[in-house]
């Protein structure tokens, strides 16, 4: 069995550009991802249109629930200009132990 957590990020969007894409994408080497976990897969996905859109970040670990007593895993997620967190949001996530900044 595999283990996933999930993370979901509001994002308003002033411009987009091209910036985020939809759909799923695995993170490359060097994007801010740093893990000491033998495997570990990482996936995004922007959902919505328009200008409230959220994130969502996936992240399985390994393949055995013996790979989460080692396992420590940092996303450093870099928030592009023209893209907006609610502060507001992001704190209630908090209390609600949705995410962690």
């Amino acid at each position: 069995l595999a283990a996933w957590a999930v993370a979901w990020l509001p994002v308003a969007a002033a411009w987009l550009g091209g910036a985020l894409t939809t759909g799923f994408s695995d993170a490359p080497a060097g994007s801010g991802v740093r893990a000491t976990c033998p495997e570990i897969i990482l996936r995004q996905e922007v959902l919505k249109d328009g200008f409230h859109r959220d994130l969502l970040i996936k992240v399985k670990f390994g393949e055995s629930i013996e790979d989460l007593q080692t396992c420590r895993l940092l996303i450093k997620q870099s928030i592009p200009a023209g893209l907006f967190v609610d502060p507001y949001e992001l704190a209630s996530m908090q209390e609600k132990n949705i995410t962690e900044v």
